[in-house]
């Protein structure tokens, strides 16, 4: 389970209260960009909509920046899975005064 991304300066910026694992909604060329550490998730953060979660601001650069599909963005925004009863405790604690949510390490897992 190797590292793709960390946000070591997350752990300088913030306190880190808990951690949870969850799941990218991810496309087939941000997974092979991804897989060749390409990318940033310095300064993105996770948001709750809907009853889902979404993560803003994960800067994927293209795989292949000359093949790159019509509607390729380099930041958009990417659906987090996790359970509901995590996204509902998430929800409650996000409503406390200045608690935010950050991605601190991206890997793969199990292939």
């Amino acid at each position: 389970m190797s590292a793709l991304l960390e946000n070591r300066k997350a752990f300088f910026d913030y306190e880190i209260l808990e951690k949870f694992e969850a799941g990218l909604e991810l496309r087939g060329w941000e997974v092979k960009s991804l897989k060749n550490k390409r990318g940033s998730i310095a300064g993105s953060r996770a948001i709750i909509r809907g009853g889902e979660i979404f993560l803003v601001g994960l800067d994927i650069p293209a795989y292949q920046p000359e093949n790159a599909p019509k509607d390729f963005e380099k930041e958009r925004t990417i659906k987090l899975l996790l359970q509901k009863k995590e996204i509902n405790s998430l929800e409650g604690k996000l409503r406390q005064k200045g608690l935010t949510m950050v991605p601190t390490k991206l890997y793969t897992k199990n292939g």
